[in-house]
């Protein structure tokens, strides 16, 4: 007799997952998906508590950065400028050139002084950033190149150090593709440390599923690495340093994954993220107020930012 029961209630717990679902998705898409929550994390990822679609200039946004309360400092990976976009819409209300066309990757704010990572290696420290007549830009030379594709960079202040991640080789001047490295440069000395500062292996990700085995989760990532046969999965498209917790967050567009590190460079967690929700995952930020912002690229749909509420 209880049956019957069970399955209206399953038919009506699922009717009214897919109605919240589709209430506070993306509105660009609908989707039966979402990304899978995790506890070790203080974020509802399948539940942005802001979403907005950003304009055809920034189909291929590839970092961000947040200032004050003000704006999103937005990047894209085929113009010199930055983009500054209005919280809670997308509008662009500035576009501010700093150097000439090519692949620019992520931003980093450090004070008020910008820094920008092309996917060759090299550096661009912008002052003056918010005044177009008074902007300065100078190159900072790393030994990364094209091989490594950096897209990823961040802020350490403890060390007062830009740290680099790279999405392809993590050696310097030869393929390594078995494991993903972040480099520094430190800002006192303007010194690029040659040696990786850490770096995220294969055999480490295969260690972790281990211990997440008969998960859903465990699915989802473990086909993944297979796609990715000798070579390691994540491929950093942006990192960032939670303000508050210190761990590092890895964001992987190849494989949609969100890796997150301690502060002793153990994987904490790895997250895939629903690929309906986030098209291109690119870039990464957090505000003053540790909320959480991922910006997506346009493929078929609008390029995307996605707010998420610090979950204190």
């Amino acid at each position: 007799m209880m049956k019957p029961i069970h399955h209206v209630l399953l038919v009506v717990a699922c009717s009214i997952s897919l109605l919240l679902f589709t209430a506070c998705g993306p509105s660009t898409t609908t989707t039966t998906t979402i990304t899978m929550q995790d506890s070790l994390i203080p974020y509802h990822l399948g539940s942005p508590s802001e979403q907005f679609e950003l304009p055809n200039k920034l189909r291929e946004i590839s970092g961000i950065a947040c200032y004050k309360k003000r704006y999103i400092v937005g990047i894209q990976d085929e113009k010199g400028s930055l983009f500054l976009i209005k919280p809670n819409t997308g509008e662009i209300t500035e576009k501010i050139d700093f150097s000439a066309d090519g692949d620019y990757e992520d931003l980093a704010l450090v004070g008020e002084v910008m820094y920008a990572i092309r996917a060759d290696g090299v550096l661009f420290r912008i002052t003056n950033w918010k005044n177009k007549n008074k902007i300065d830009t100078k190159v900072l030379d790393t030994n990364l190149g094209e091989l490594n594709d950096t897209e990823g960079l961040t802020y350490h202040a403890e060390t007062n150090s830009l740290w680099i991640a790279c999405k392809a080789s993590a050696a310097i001047g030869e393929k390594e593709h078995e494991e993903r490295a972040v480099y520094q440069y430190q800002l006192d000395s303007n010194y690029f440390d040659t040696k990786p500062l850490f770096s995220i292996s294969r055999k480490q990700l295969k260690e972790y599923l281990k211990t997440i085995k008969g998960t859903e989760r465990y699915d989802a990532i473990k086909k993944e690495v297979k796609k990715a046969k000798k070579e390691m999965v994540i491929r950093p498209s942006a990192i960032e340093i939670h303000p508050i917790t210190e761990d590092i967050y890895i964001l992987s567009a190849i494989g949609n994954l969100l890796l997150v590190l301690d502060s002793n460079y153990q994987i904490k967690t790895c997250i895939p993220l629903s690929s309906k929700q986030f098209e291109q995952p690119e870039g990464l930020a957090f505000d003053g107020q540790s909320n959480l912002y991922i910006s997506s690229e346009g493929r078929k749909e609008k390029a995307m930012i996605y707010k998420f509420d610090y979950i204190k």
